[in-house]
């Protein structure tokens, strides 16, 4: 399916048509509408989202600054290392450019680097890119059996790119399930899945009631990305949050948790 691509034209025509549809406008909701790449392009077209949103010539929804207190910035910074991801500057504001604003504009920050810095993180090892060679990249994956979502390149390719770039490399393995046996580990191809409404209701109960998190960016780091797409295409669900509560789950409730479990 090919990525849409979003101009400044066509951001302001689906602002005002979700305007007129009555949605809310704020980041949290846009992305789990699935419209995640539209905020992310509409930050570097119009400098911040009600920048974009006053181009368009709606009102924004109310600004909750206590979401961005210097506790809130450095919880969310710390979540996010936990889960994996790098955060360098260019990498954080893809993954989440409301936090990365946020940080830059705290008088207490002020900048990226001093944001990890407060939230007990060494800038220096998330700018700058690690060099691999053959026995780091198979000792990585030696560490990765317990790490959760394991050895699933889904899982790999969303928490530690860089890693795996250098082992799918022509340089180094070729592909991933050779990095992985050269590390005398054993990998299973993964069958691609053809989700129906009732799978994707069975996987989210499964998931729930094994304790996994029914976020969006959870269930991707995890190697469940084709769960919450196939649930958001219009002949299934359409949204994400329609779909958890179908299979009998309070959306807002399961939310909430998630976040408890970040503090």
């Amino acid at each position: 399916m090919q990525r849409q691509k979003w101009t400044s034209e066509r951001i302001l025509l689906e602002i005002r048509r979700l305007h007129a549809r009555g949605e809310r406008l704020s980041v949290r909701r846009l992305r789990d509408l699935g419209l995640g790449g539209m905020v992310t392009t509409a930050y570097k077209l119009f400098g911040d989202w009600r920048s974009a949103l006053r181009a368009a010539e709606v009102d924004a929804p109310p600004n909750n600054r206590s979401k961005w207190s210097r506790e809130r910035i450095l919880l969310d910074i710390r979540r996010l290392a936990r889960e994996g991801h790098r955060l360098s500057f260019s990498a954080a504001r893809r993954l989440s450019p409301p936090l990365v604003q946020a940080a830059l504009r705290h008088p207490d920050l002020g900048s990226w680097s001093a944001a990890l810095a407060a939230a007990g993180l060494e800038p220096a090892e998330h700018e700058h890119r690690r060099h691999w060679s053959r026995e780091a990249i198979l000792a990585a994956l030696r560490e990765l059996r317990t790490a959760p979502g394991g050895l699933s390149p889904t899982s790999v390719r969303a928490t530690q790119p860089d890693l795996f770039a250098a082992a799918i490399s022509p340089r180094y393995f070729g592909s991933w399930a050779a990095a992985v046996r050269s590390a005398g580990l054993e990998y299973k191809e993964r069958v691609r899945h053809h989700w129906t409404r009732e799978s994707v209701l069975s996987a989210i109960k499964q998931i729930h009631a094994q304790g996994g998190r029914l976020t969006v960016s959870w269930l991707r780091t995890h190697g469940w990305g084709s769960l919450v797409a196939a649930a958001r295409k219009p002949s299934m669900y359409g949204t994400w949050r329609d779909a958890v509560e179908s299979a009998g789950l309070d959306y807002d409730a399961v939310r909430r948790n998630s976040n408890q479990q970040d503090r």
